[in-house]
């Protein structure tokens, strides 16, 4: 069973499959054999299992697989996806006007509204107390769900390839004011 530590939570976490694999993994080039004896869980009805810790989505079966911890009665889960982020990002298409500023994945934000709430830089969405990325030099934060849009990829039972998370509208950051 693979299993993550990751930086958000105490426990080991247990990646559990949600349908049988039709593709390539969900984030990796290549699958590594397992051992003899080795398992997965894996879940075959389609269900909304949870939500996702970092970004506060729905985990359902066309998701593929994400992680949960077995030791919690809390119910901690988080996407697949999510919990294989990087820390930092560099070059982001949509911070390209400070190509030298990483974003860094954060819990932080600016813009307060209240006390957790914020707006993402990207999409203006109010969000709240979700993982973000943000650039504390431009002082703007983009939910992880904006930052990482080009490598979200789902396979979902409806249609036969791999579907592509994209925004509905054109956002564009260079309208908005930022502190030099």
């Amino acid at each position: 069973m693979e299993q993550l530590l990751h930086f958000t939570h105490d426990h080991m976490l247990s990646l559990v499959h949600l349908q049988p694999a039709s593709h390539d993994s969900e984030n990796s080039d290549e699958e590594e054999e397992k051992e003899e004896g080795e398992e997965d869980d894996f879940v075959a009805e389609e269900k909304h299992v949870g939500e996702c810790k970092m970004c506060k989505e729905g985990i359902y079966s066309f998701h593929i697989s994400y992680y949960e911890c077995k030791d919690c009665d809390d119910d901690y889960s988080l996407h697949k996806f999510c919990a294989e982020m990087p820390k930092t990002l560099q070059n982001h298409p949509s911070h390209d006007f400070h190509p030298y500023h990483n974003l860094t994945l954060s819990k932080g934000f600016f813009w307060i509204y209240s006390s957790d709430e914020w707006a993402c830089s990207v999409c203006n969405l109010m969000r709240k107390n979700i993982f973000n990325y943000m650039c504390s030099i431009c002082e703007i934060n983009m939910d992880i769900i904006c930052a990482t849009m080009s490598q979200q990829k789902m396979d979902h039972p409806s249609h036969p390839h791999l579907l592509q998370r994209t925004l509905q509208e054109n956002f564009d950051l260079a309208t908005k004011k930022f502190r030099s």
